[in-house]
């Protein structure tokens, strides 16, 4: 998981659009802030803050996700993490809080704005921020994908899936639920199952389970190539 991130948007849920009516005497509400990291790209697990709380994460394998439940439109961050060695911390002066825009009321959005930050190691500008923006749940992820180590491919086509080894070229079959972004294999005794989150046209993370148990999650980009075609 060496390039990093996103939203375990399938339990970030897929992106619901919601209609907030406003009024013009009405304050603004705002939605949920989520910060996606990847916990191998730092010494220690990263913590972040928002008015001086610590926020609460949740991790899918080496993914960590931070939530911020913020009450303005620019939210300021604050964090505290070591990487390469040197600690970097807003709370303490070393740096700049990071500024992070939620979803306001008033007009159609989602629940949640999501973000993947990397680390820099410069204090001035700690992280590179990415704003996590999942496809068109009904568009599917129809096409051939690859795992960021080239181990493995899948391809989806309509209510099929497809995963073939990158090694052996040995293939397995299984059935696509595009509506639950949900895959099924079954070889023999065994089941395995793929929960699907879409981050942009290009790239997918695959939470993975072997008969109901979590193994961990990757990592797969949009690919021309099927070794097993």
């Amino acid at each position: 998981m060496n390039n990093s991130i996103l939203k375990f948007l399938s339990i970030i849920t897929i992106l619901t659009a919601v209609l907030v009516i406003s009024s013009c005497n009405k304050d603004p509400q705002y939605g949920d802030v989520d910060i996606y990291v990847d916990r191998d790209m730092f010494e220690s697990t990263p913590e972040f803050y928002y008015n001086g709380n610590p926020l609460q994460h949740s991790s899918y394998g080496d993914i960590w996700v931070f939530t911020a439940n913020v009450n303005e439109k620019e939210a300021s961050i604050d964090y505290s993490f070591y990487f390469n060695g040197d600690h970097f911390s807003s709370i303490e002066g070393t740096g700049l809080p990071i500024i992070l825009t939620a979803p306001e009321d008033g007009k159609v959005v989602s629940n949640t704005n999501s973000y993947e930050l990397r680390p820099t190691g410069n204090s001035d500008d700690p992280f590179m921020v990415f704003e996590l923006i999942p496809d068109d749940p009904s568009a599917g992820v129809s096409g051939n994908w690859e795992r960021s180590d080239g181990a493995s491919y899948l391809k989806f086509s309509g209510s099929s899936v497809y995963l073939c080894n990158g090694g052996s070229l040995q293939e397995f079959s299984g059935t696509y639920d595009a509506s639950a972004n949900k895959a099924v294999l079954t070889e023999g005794s065994t089941t395995l199952e793929f929960y699907i989150t879409p981050e942009g046209s290009d790239k997918i993370l695959i939470e993975q389970y072997v008969s109901g148990n979590h193994v961990g999650s990757q990592y797969y980009y949009k690919t021309s190539k099927y070794p097993c075609n």
